[in-house]
């Protein structure tokens, strides 16, 4: 006898991954991951064990700070180390304006703690 496969519905995975109604559809629109099926007379979306695993997956690339169409990329395969490579060096300038702020932030502080502003 043949075993269902696990099908989760939008309640059920923004449940498991903490995400929103919202967020599930925005990834549905711009192909990023779409149900394997829609059921019923208001087309309830249907997702499976494998989509689960990529919702997973791109959440975890987004903690990254990769952006969702690196995203996809990476997820289809594509030039996936060209990919991880141009996130690594916007992170790393990103970094670098951050310790500028900081920098330019503590020179602030000092001015209004010597009350010369």
């Amino acid at each position: 006898m043949e075993e269902k496969a696990q099908t989760y519905t939008v309640s059920q995975m923004t449940k498991l991954c903490g995400v929103t109604r919202k967020t599930l559809f925005y990834y549905d629109r711009i192909g990023l991951l779409v149900p394997k099926d829609r059921v019923g007379p208001q087309s309830r979306k249907i997702y499976d064990e494998g989509m689960l695993k990529r919702l997973q997956k791109i959440i975890e690339l987004q903690a990254c700070g990769l952006k969702n169409r690196e995203i996809a990329q990476l997820l289809e395969d594509k030039d996936s180390l060209s990919v991880i490579r141009t996130a690594l060096v916007r992170a790393m300038e990103e970094e670098q304006t951050a310790r500028m702020h900081i920098e330019k932030l503590n020179a602030l502080i000092e001015v209004f703690e010597k009350g010369d502003r």
